[in-house]
C-alpha cells in the first residue's frame, strides 16, 4: 500500500510540476509576442546583426526605411544587403565598432545629396550572451529627416 501511496504522490507533484511548465510557457509565449508586436509595429528601423555581420532580425520598419523585402535583407550580410552602399559602409564599421568596445554607440548618418538628405539617428546596442560575450548587436534607426528639415528652415526664417 505504501508504494502505491508513493507512487500517487509522485504522480500528483509531476503533473502539478507539468501544470507549473505550462502556465511559464505560456507566459513566456506572451511575452514573446508582446515583444514581438512592439518591435514590428515601431516606426524606428530596427535590426540585430551577428558577429559575422549578418542581419539575422529586421522589422518592417527596416525594410520600409530602404524600400526592400525581408529576404532581402534579413539572411544577408550587411555587405550584400539591399540597402545603399553609403548605409552599408556607415552601419558594418559602426556594427564592427561595437563589437570592439562593447558599449551603446549613438551616432548619426546623413547620405544623399544636399537637396534631399536622409538624417539618421542610430542608436547600436551590444546584447551579451551569458558568458558576458557580444552575441549581437541591437541596430537602431530613426528618420529624423524631417525634424532636421524644420529646423533648417527654422534657422533661415
Amino acid at each position: 500500500m505504501q508504494t502505491e501511496d508513493a507512487v500517487a504522490d509522485e504522480l500528483e507533484r509531476l503533473q502539478a510540476a507539468n501544470r507549473q511548465l505550462k502556465q511559464e510557457l505560456e507566459q513566456l509565449r506572451q511575452d514573446e509576442q508582446n515583444y514581438r508586436t512592439v518591435a514590428e509595429n515601431s516606426t524606428d528601423a530596427i535590426a540585430r546583426i551577428d558577429p559575422t555581420y549578418e542581419i539575422i532580425y529586421s522589422n518592417a520598419g527596416f525594410c520600409r526605411l530602404w524600400a526592400s523585402a525581408p529576404e532581402d535583407i534579413v539572411g544577408r550580410k550587411i555587405d550584400s544587403a539591399a540597402i545603399p552602399d553609403t548605409v552599408r559602409t556607415f552601419l558594418e564599421q559602426q556594427v564592427r565598432t561595437v563589437f570592439k568596445i562593447r558599449q551603446i554607440r549613438i551616432t548619426q548618418l546623413q547620405y544623399g545629396n544636399r537637396d534631399n538628405a536622409t538624417m539618421l539617428d542610430w542608436r547600436l546596442i551590444p546584447e551579451f550572451d551569458e558568458n558576458n560575450a557580444v552575441k549581437t548587436v541591437l541596430c537602431i534607426a530613426r528618420d529624423m529627416t524631417a525634424a532636421a528639415r524644420a529646423t533648417e528652415s527654422l534657422k533661415k526664417s
